[in-house]
């Protein structure tokens, strides 16, 4: 009988163990260590940046907001993508980073999609300086899977 309930337990412990194992690994690491981050998390901080720096008034921030959520989640449904059709993700994604803008177009003034443009080419240089700092080298398509190109980094 005894071993009977140790053998109950033992099995429970296992059971609890590997139940919180794998709620941790469900969450995809970003480079900074943290979890990924959700299109409504990525939509915001871009907004939010983008508010900070380029000086959007509170209605145009809702609309981009708008925008950028629209965007992150397409960007979303390409990452979770797998197998062949994986291949030439980076084409879909800059076709949507080139839609975010002709949307910006429509609502922000010159001077802020050129503010939004220069936040994103410096999130790029960034990126591109810490890939430099960093370990191997990178295939192409391991870049396609990390990199989002619309997520601007602070």
């Amino acid at each position: 009988m005894k071993k009977l309930i140790q053998l109950a337990f033992s099995i429970l412990a296992i059971g609890i163990a590997t139940q919180g194992m794998s709620q941790s690994l469900s969450q995809t690491p970003t480079a900074s260590g943290k979890g990924r981050k959700t299109p409504e998390q990525r939509a915001q901080a871009i907004t939010d940046r983008m508010k900070k720096n380029c000086g959007l008034s509170d209605d145009q921030s809702a609309k981009a907001y708008k925008i950028n959520l629209n965007i992150a989640k397409r960007n979303e449904a390409l990452k979770s993508q797998r197998g062949p059709e994986k291949r030439g993700l980076g084409k879909q994604f800059f076709a949507n980073e080139q839609e975010r803008i002709n949307q910006f177009n429509t609502v922000l003034s010159p001077e802020q999609v050129a503010c939004y443009k220069k936040m994103r080419e410096e999130a790029k240089n960034k990126r591109m300086n810490a890939s430099k700092k960093g370990s191997k080298e990178k295939k192409e398509e391991d870049i396609d899977d990390e990199v989002d190109l619309v997520e601007i980094e602070k």
